[in-house]
């Protein structure tokens, strides 16, 4: 019974009774970014290759981009002269109402530019955490990037309020490291 109630105590410790929740810092600057992710392996997709609009697509980048919910308009969620471009809207709008990407393998570093999400905004989900992106100018792009604390496998993007169209010219996303470092003098409970 003594060694249990050890086991419980040290697990609880460690931090075994709450869920880890990630940091995700929002960067506008991307100077600032490429030193936050310097000496990671980046990928970079910048929508050479045209892609027919559709409900799901895959970027070369293995970016899978996938749209949800409301009425789905053709011409959203493809890419073409080099750019990705979608409309998101409310319930009962003639758009689809979520666009989701998920990554390839998980990230923990994303950047992007986009433009045309000047009038009404546009929210981006990430790891739970959500930020809202407005670019004062509408059709000159503007820079966003992140970084996360944790792995994240998919980002979502959603309108928070009437119908928008965006359009982003390329992203750049850089894979989680792996790590599998055990907890220092837990390797006796195994």
């Amino acid at each position: 019974m003594k060694t249990t109630s050890l086991i419980f105590a040290v697990i609880m410790v460690l931090g075994g009774n709450s869920p880890v929740r990630a940091d995700v810092i929002e960067f506008r600057d991307a100077s600032l970014w490429s030193g936050a992710v310097a000496g990671s392996t980046l990928i970079n997709d910048t929508f050479s290759n045209d892609i027919a609009s559709a409900p799901s697509i895959t970027f070369d980048s293995g970016v899978v981009s996938a749209n949800s919910g409301g009425v789905f308009c053709c011409g959203d969620n493809g890419v073409s002269a080099g750019e990705y471009r979608n409309a998101l809207g409310e319930p009962g709008s003639t758009a689809s109402l979520l666009n989701t990407w998920i990554f390839p393998e998980p990230i923990f570093a994303l950047a992007f530019s986009i433009r045309g999400a000047a009038q009404n905004g546009l929210e981006i989900v990430l790891d739970g955490e959500s930020f809202r992106i407005e670019n004062s100018t509408g059709q000159v792009p503007e820079f966003f990037g992140y970084t996360s604390t944790s792995a994240i496998s998919d980002v979502s993007f959603r309108n928070p309020g009437r119908t928008v169209l965006f359009h982003i010219d390329e992203i750049t996303f850089a894979s989680a490291p792996v790590s599998s470092v055990p907890l220092p003098g837990l390797h006796w409970l195994v």
